[in-house]
């Protein structure tokens, strides 16, 4: 017999031993770097969602020199030439941003023809209070039950200067704010 066959070397790789360690190893390297991308890619992801809300809200920034933008629910009758031939007719409104949302025809009795509206609505003053108004000039021309259901989301937030069209003008009928409409 020669001496290098009476001498056998272990195997450590196939050694549980050398596994697990070889295991824990792997885990302490590889958890700390998939951390460190899973923080890397929540950055990216929230830098670009706040860019993507920096423009909408950008766009919304956009209010007269006081801080007022006026607002225009209707249904059925578009009521925004109106309101634009009242806000040019009067010097301090002319440049005042106009937001809209406005609902074609009449509504039906079925159970989401409202809802749709009313979630228009909602996202619109959302992004209108995010743009930072100081107050509100609301025109409306809506069923009255939508009207009272639109105006508990109207607070908190801005001021709402609330318009009544009669006489062919609108008038100032009410200021909605935190003050005003405690119970």
């Amino acid at each position: 017999m020669s001496p290098v066959s009476e001498i056998q070397m272990p195997n450590e790789w196939f050694s549980f031993s050398s596994r697990l360690g070889v295991g824990v190893i792997v885990t302490l390297i590889t958890t700390p770097i998939s951390f460190l991308v899973w923080i890397g890619s929540d950055r990216i992801r929230a830098r670009l969602a706040r860019r993507r809300m920096a423009r909408t809200i950008r766009d919304y920034t956009h209010t007269h020199p006081d801080g007022t933008v006026a607002l225009i629910l209707s249904a059925a009758r578009d009521i925004e030439p109106d309101v634009r031939r009242h806000l040019e007719s009067l010097e301090s409104t002319r440049t005042m941003p106009v937001f809209r949302v406005h609902h074609e025809g009449g509504f039906t009795s079925e159970e989401g023809a409202w809802q749709g509206f009313i979630e228009r609505a909602r996202t619109e003053l959302r992004l209108i209070a995010a743009g930072g108004p100081k107050r509100i000039w609301l025109f409306c021309n809506l069923p009255i039950g939508l009207g009272v259901a639109l105006g508990t989301f109207l607070l908190p937030g801005p001021e709402v200067l609330v318009h009544h069209f009669q006489d062919n003008t609108y008038r100032p009928l009410t200021l909605l704010n935190t003050q005003s409409v405690k119970l």
